[in-house]
């Protein structure tokens, strides 16, 4: 959907296939890997298939703030450009009738905008310093924030501050 909007036919994985191998690798890795994950605990409750997700969430916010990067967007931009692209685990929590989990008890959204980021914010802090960091520092620190931020949620409860509509109503 962001190639789209953006206005880049075809899109970029297309250009780029080795984005597809690693999708077909993937898949092909969690069709084997199926029968475990359901012999061993309730699907939506296991930590295999929530590390594979929260990897898979880290991967996401990194490609999607390089592609905004590559098009030559705003920093702004591609760090959002890292949260767009988890809109398809929103479809997926609305067809699985599952509790949609933007800020919540599963605050993905957050967490891919922190790694988009951390991503983005160490490329610019490159060109100010006049220094360049690696690109495998980039990632590696980008995909820390990402698995942290999941993981404090999952494990310790971590969650964004809610108001309740008396707070709002105090606040007035």
């Amino acid at each position: 959907m962001s190639n789209l909007l953006c206005g880049q036919t075809p899109v970029f994985w297309m250009k780029e296939p080795g984005y597809l191998y690693l999708c077909a690798a993937v898949s092909a890795l969690t069709f084997a890997c199926y029968p475990l994950l359901c012999e061993s605990t309730a699907l939506e409750h296991s930590h295999a298939v929530f590390a594979g997700d929260t990897l898979g969430l880290a991967a996401f916010s990194i490609i999607g703030a390089q592609h905004g990067l590559r098009l030559g967007l705003a920093p702004l931009i591609c760090c959002c450009g890292g949260v767009v692209i988890v809109f398809g685990g929103l479809i997926r929590d609305i067809l699985c009738d599952r509790e949609i989990a933007l800020g919540g008890a599963d605050p993905y959204a957050s967490a891919t905008l922190a790694g988009a980021t951390v991503y983005v914010g160490l490329r610019e802090l490159s060109f100010k310093l006049q220094r360049r960091i690696p690109l495998h520092v980039r990632i590696a620190l980008a995909a820390t924030t990402v698995v942290s931020l999941r993981c404090g949620s999952r494990y310790y409860g971590w969650t964004l501050p809610k108001w309740s509509q008396k707070d709002l109503h105090d606040q007035l």
